[in-house]
């Protein structure tokens, strides 16, 4: 099963924003962090938070920050064609099979 991973900043507006808008996915987990810890899950893709990802029991791969999710989101609301949806998100997440792509629309539709 995938779910939805967000490493959320304490008092951080955008990671506050992130969880207010995915506050209807019921597959997600939500990991804060403090400004104290924050270093430690800053990595080489994503430095800044909130850090969102798809995963499932064998990968967890980036999805990206709040302006990425809510891009999602607005392509979801805006499109009802399934090949359209899938055409924007694979020039977004190229290195994303069509599997994936479908999980992600799943989670968030």
């Amino acid at each position: 099963m995938y779910q939805i991973k967000i490493i959320s900043l304490n008092n951080c507006p955008y990671s506050m924003a992130v969880e207010e808008l995915l506050k209807n996915i019921k597959n997600k987990i939500i990991q804060r962090v403090t400004i104290h810890t924050k270093n430690n899950y800053k990595t080489n893709k994503i430095n800044t938070f909130p850090q969102i990802y798809i995963k499932n029991k064998n990968k967890t791969m980036l999805l990206g920050g709040y302006s990425d999710i809510k891009e999602i989101y607005d392509i979801l609301s805006n499109h009802n064609n399934l090949d359209q949806i899938i055409k924007y998100l694979k020039k977004k997440y190229s290195h994303f099979d069509r599997k994936i792509l479908l999980r992600i629309i799943k989670i968030f539709y």
